[in-house]
C-alpha cells in the first residue's frame, strides 16, 4: 500500500488518529513540563536542600543545648551550695577550712566525662578551689590562667560561655588544653563576690555532632569568635567571615565563592547564643539537572518517533484478527473499517475480570473468606460498597432477612484446658464448630469464626424468608447440653439483637456481648439474651470507694475474717441490688489491681492466682466464681501482712509511719524520725525500704498528697490554706508536688473528684 494512502486511511480510523493526537500531545506536554521544572528546580533548590540542612542543625544544636543546660544545671546548684557560699563568703582565716570541705564535696560528686574540672572562685579574696588536683589556691599575679578576663564580665551577664586554651595550673595533658568554660555567678544581695566555673572537654563536647563532608559545619559566638571546628578548615577564615556576613539574620543564603555557588544555611541557639552555619555546593545538583532535562526532551522526541512508528506497525498488522473476533463475540453483521475495536476490548476485558473473580473464589476456602469478611465487618476495616459486593458474593445462598449475632463462649476455661493436650483442645474445639453447624442448619444459615481461646461468633439468618422470625434460643440451650454431654464443654452463650443488614451486624455483636456479661447473675450454662436488665445502672462511685476503703483497711491490718466477711457482704449485696455487669466486673478488677500494689508495697511474694491473671479472665466468671477469686486473693494478702505485722522490724515501722502521720503538718525529716525511735538515719532508711518497698521522704510525700486530696474533697478550702495544713511551707512546692503524683493540679483534681462523685 502506497504511504500517502496509508497515512491517510491511518489519519480517517478514529481509534488510530486518537491514538496519534494523544502520543503527540502527551510527548509536547512531557517536553513542556521539563522545561518548567528544570527552571523551577533552579528557584526551589534552595529551598528543598535548606530542610535537611536545617535539620541536621537543630539536630546538632539540640544536642548541644541538652547538653549544656544540664551544665548550667549544674552549676546554678553549686552556685547556691551551702559549702560554695561558705568558701566564698569565708575570711582569709577560715578559707582553708572551707576549701577542704568544698573540695571533698568535689570528691564525693560525679559529674560527667565531658567535664575535667569545677571552679568555686572567690573574687574578694581572689583565691579559688578546684575540683582538679590544684585544689585550692590564690591566683593573684598569675596571668597564666586564662579564665580570668572574662570574670569581670559577670557583674552584669547571669551566664557566661566561652572558648579557651587551658593555661598555669590547668594543663594536665595536651588532650585537655582546649576547653568550653560555663561561668555563674555567686552574688549577696545585689553584690558579685564569687564564680561558678565548669571547664568541658572540647573535644569530648563535640565528638556527639553528625557532620558531613560535602557540608562543612562552623560554630561562631555572637562576637563572631569561631568556637567549632578548631582546626582542617575546609574553607578559608576569610570566606566564612563572607559567608557569615551575607547570612546575617538570614536562615539561609546563596553564596559565591571562588566563582562556585554555594547554598549557606544557619541557626542560632536560645541556650548559648551560637550561630551554627553550614553550606553546600550547587554546582554539582545544577549540572544534574541540566543533564535529566536534556534527557527528557530528547526521550520525548524519541517518543514521537516511536509512537508514529507503532502507529503505524498497528494499523498494518493488528487489524488482521479482528474480523475473526468479531465473529467469536457474534458481531458477524457488522462490517465495514474496524472502528468499534475499543467496544471489543472492554467486552473482553469484561470477560476476564468475571473470570478471574470466579477463579480467585474457586482457589480459596469459602468459610476461610467468609471468617475474614466478618472480621473486616466487625472492625469496621472496609467501606459500604465493599460490604455490599463481597455479602452478594460470599453468602450467595443468604437472603435480605435479618441476621442475628450470637457469642459461644466456654466456662472456666482454665481449668478445662488443663484436663487436655494442646491438640486434644483443638480436635474439641473443631468438634464444637461442627455441632454448632449442625444443630442450626436445618433451620438457620450460619457460619462461625473465632474471636479468641475461649469465645467463638456465630452468625445466623432463618431459612426460608419466612415472615416470623424465628427463636433459636432452644436450639442453643440444646447445643449447650449436648457440648456438656459428648464433648465435656460447659458453654454460656450471649444473644444479640436482629441486625437489619450485615452492615450493621457490628450492633448485633455488641448486643451479643452485653446479654452474655448476664453470665455473672445467671451462672454457666445458659442462654442469655437482651432484656431490661441490660441496661441497669452500676456501681456509683461512693459505694465503690466505700467498698475498697473498707478493704483495704481489713487488708493492711492483716484481719483475714473481717475482709471475708466483707467481701460476702459484698457479693449478697450484688446479687440484691443487680448493678450493671460490666460495672461490678470493672470493680473487681480494680480491687485485684490494689492487692496487687499492696503485695508490692510490703514485699509479700504475689499469690499464685495472681501470675496468669488478666481482665479477660475475670469477665468469663460467674458472681460465684469471682467472690471465690476476691476472697482467695485477699486473704492470701492479709494473711502475708498478718504474718510480716508480727515481726519486731513491721512494729517499727509502722511507729515511723504513725509519727509521720501525727506531725504531717509539720517540718518533720529523717532525722527526727531516727532520734524518736533512737536509731541512726540510715538505718532508718534501710529499714523503712525493705518494709514498705518506697523510701521514707516518698511514703511522706504520698500521706501529705493523700491528706491533701481528702480535704479538697471535703472541704472548701483554698489551695493557699491547705498547703500549710500538709506540711508545705509555700503554696508554689505543694502544687508541684501535687501534680508529680497525681498528674494534674490541686485544683483540678477537686474539679474533677466533684463531678465524678455527682
Amino acid at each position: 500500500m502506497p504511504l500517502g494512502l496509508l497515512a491517510k486511511r491511518m489519519l480517517t480510523n478514529k481509534s488510530i488518529k486518537l491514538s496519534f493526537l494523544l502520543t503527540l500531545a502527551i510527548s509536547v506536554l512531557i517536553s513542556s513540563v521539563s522545561l518548567f521544572m528544570y527552571q523551577d528546580y533552579r528557584s526551589r533548590i534552595d529551598k528543598e536542600l535548606n530542610q535537611p540542612m536545617a535539620e541536621l542543625l537543630q539536630i546538632n544544636m539540640h544536642m548541644t543545648n541538652r547538653a549544656f543546660r544540664n551544665y548550667d544545671n549544674i552549676a546554678v546548684q553549686l552556685s547556691f551550695h551551702p559549702l560554695a557560699v561558705a568558701y566564698v563568703e569565708a575570711s582569709l582565716r577560715d578559707k582553708k577550712e572551707a576549701g577542704a570541705r568544698l573540695l571533698s564535696h568535689f570528691k564525693s560528686s560525679a559529674y560527667e566525662e565531658e567535664i575535667t574540672s569545677v571552679y568555686v572562685v572567690d573574687l574578694v579574696h581572689r583565691r579559688y578551689a578546684s575540683s582538679a588536683p590544684e585544689g585550692e589556691q590564690d591566683f593573684s599575679g598569675k596571668a597564666g590562667h586564662t579564665w580570668i578576663p572574662w570574670a569581670t564580665a559577670m557583674d552584669t551577664e547571669p551566664l557566661l560561655i566561652k572558648r579557651r586554651t587551658a593555661g598555669g595550673d590547668e594543663v594536665q595533658s595536651p588532650a585537655q588544653s582546649e576547653l568550653i568554660s560555663l561561668y555563674r555567678p555567686i552574688r549577696s544581695g545585689d553584690k558579685l563576690i564569687g564564680l561558678v566555673i565548669l571547664n568541658i572537654d572540647y573535644d569530648r563536647l563535640f565528638t556527639s555532632i553528625h557532620t558531613q563532608l560535602n557540608a562543612p559545619l562552623y560554630i561562631y559566638n555572637l562576637e563572631g569568635e569561631q568556637i567549632y571546628p578548631k582546626r582542617s578548615l575546609p574553607v578559608a577564615e576569610k570566606h566564612m567571615r563572607q559567608v557569615v556576613e551575607e547570612l546575617n539574620i538570614q536562615p539561609f543564603t546563596e553564596v559565591e565563592l571562588d566563582k562556585q555557588l554555594y547554598l549557606a544555611n544557619q541557626t542560632f541557639s536560645d541556650m548559648t547564643g551560637w550561630r551554627w552555619v553550614s553550606f553546600i555546593s550547587l554546582e554539582d545538583l545544577l549540572k544534574h539537572a541540566k543533564l535529566v532535562r536534556n534527557i527528557i526532551i530528547s526521550l520525548s522526541l524519541l517518543s514521537i518517533l516511536i509512537g508514529c512508528a507503532a502507529l503505524w506497525y498497528y494499523r498494518r498488522t493488528a487489524f488482521r484478527p479482528l474480523n475473526r473476533i468479531r465473529g467469536l463475540l457474534g458481531q458477524k453483521e457488522k462490517s465495514g473499517e474496524p472502528d468499534d475495536l475499543h467496544q471489543v476490548e472492554q467486552y473482553l476485558q469484561s470477560l476476564l475480570k468475571d473470570y478471574d473473580a470466579t477463579s480467585a473464589i474457586s482457589r480459596q476456602s469459602l468459610p476461610e473468606l467468609r471468617s475474614k469478611f466478618v472480621e473486616d465487618v466487625l472492625f469496621r476495616r472496609i467501606g459500604a460498597s465493599e460490604i455490599q459486593y463481597k455479602w452478594r458474593s460470599y453468602f450467595q445462598d443468604w437472603s435480605e432477612a435479618p441476621i442475628t449475632a450470637a457469642v459461644v463462649s466456654i466456662n472456666r476455661y482454665k481449668a478445662w484446658s488443663a484436663e487436655f493436650t494442646e491438640e486434644d483442645q483443638l480436635l474439641l474445639k473443631y468438634a464444637l464448630s461442627n455441632l454448632v453447624h449442625e444443630v442450626l442448619n436445618p433451620q438457620w444459615h450460619s457460619i462461625h469464626t473465632s474471636l479468641d481461646k475461649e469465645n467463638m461468633l456465630v452468625i445466623l439468618q432463618p431459612r426460608g424468608g419466612s415472615p416470623a422470625y424465628p427463636d433459636p434460643c432452644p436450639l442453643f440451650d440444646r447445643m449447650i447440653e449436648m457440648s456438656r454431654h459428648y464433648l465435656r464443654l460447659q458453654l454460656s452463650i450471649g444473644l444479640g439483637p436482629q441486625a437489619a443488614s450485615i452492615a450493621e451486624l457490628h450492633h448485633s455483636f455488641a448486643g451479643a456481648k452485653s446479654s452474655l456479661t448476664r453470665r455473672l447473675y445467671e451462672g454457666y450454662g445458659t442462654t442469655l439474651s437482651i432484656s431490661a436488665h441490660d441496661h441497669l445502672p452500676g456501681f456509683t462511685r461512693q459505694e465503690a470507694e466505700k467498698w475498697e476503703r473498707e478493704w483495704l483497711g481489713s487488708v493492711e491490718s492483716g484481719d483475714a475474717e473481717a475482709v471475708t466477711r466483707s467481701i460476702r457482704e459484698w457479693s449478697q449485696s450484688v446479687r440484691h441490688l443487680y448493678p450493671a455487669p460490666e460495672s461490678v466486673y470493672t470493680f473487681a478488677d480494680r480491687w485485684i489491681g490494689k492487692l496487687v500494689e499492696v503485695t508490692e508495697l510490703h514485699g509479700l511474694a504475689r499469690v499464685h492466682d495472681l501470675e496468669d491473671y488478666t481482665a479477660h479472665q475475670l469477665n468469663m466468671m460467674d458472681l460465684e466464681d469471682t467472690t471465690a477469686l476476691l476472697l482467695n486473693l485477699s486473704q492470701a494478702t492479709a494473711e502475708g501482712i498478718r504474718s510480716r505485722m508480727n515481726r519486731k522490724e513491721h512494729s517499727t515501722v509502722q511507729q515511723i509511719i504513725q509519727l509521720m502521720e501525727e506531725e504531717l503538718s509539720g517540718n518533720i525529716g529523717l532525722q527526727q524520725i531516727a532520734d524518736s525511735i533512737r536509731m541512726s538515719t540510715s538505718s532508718v532508711s534501710s529499714l523503712f525500704k525493705q518494709q514498705t518497698g518506697c523510701s521514707v521522704y516518698e511514703y511522706l510525700t504520698r500521706l501529705r498528697i493523700d491528706r491533701a486530696c481528702r480535704l479538697l474533697m471535703e472541704t472548701d478550702r483554698k489551695v493557699g490554706d491547705i498547703a500549710p495544713l500538709v506540711g508545705y511551707q509555700n503554696e508554689t512546692s505543694f502544687i508541684r508536688s501535687f501534680r508529680k503524683v497525681k498528674g494534674m493540679t490541686p485544683g483540678k483534681y477537686r474539679e474533677v473528684s466533684r463531678t465524678n462523685g455527682a
